[in-house]
């Protein structure tokens, strides 16, 4: 459960951001002093269903092909040490002294 967390943290977190931003983008897009003309409310239809399924899909491309190496190293991480998060270059705490 601690590899999945770490893993797709910032995969969550753009989703999150994603859907916020899509519903701002929606409330701004139908909030108007006068009516839009019907050529511009089928327009909007369009750019509706269109709009949030292609954001969605682009950062979710996005974002797992950034952490492609990202998530090699923490499932070489995890599977070498055993189900143990250990980083190879973590500092030591026995180095550091007590006082």
């Amino acid at each position: 459960m601690r590899l999945f967390l770490l893993t797709n943290q910032m995969l969550i977190g753009n989703g999150l951001a994603n859907l916020i931003g899509v519903n701002i983008a929606k409330l701004i897009s139908q909030r108007s002093i006068s009516p839009p003309p019907p050529t511009a409310m089928s327009l909007f239809a369009r750019v509706d269903f269109i709009f949030p399924l292609l954001s969605f899909a682009l950062v979710l491309i996005v974002t797992i092909v950034y952490e492609l190496p990202i998530r090699r190293f923490l499932n070489r991480c995890y599977t070498l040490n055993g189900y143990k998060l250990r980083f190879p270059l973590a500092p030591s705490p026995i180095g550091r002294g007590l006082g």
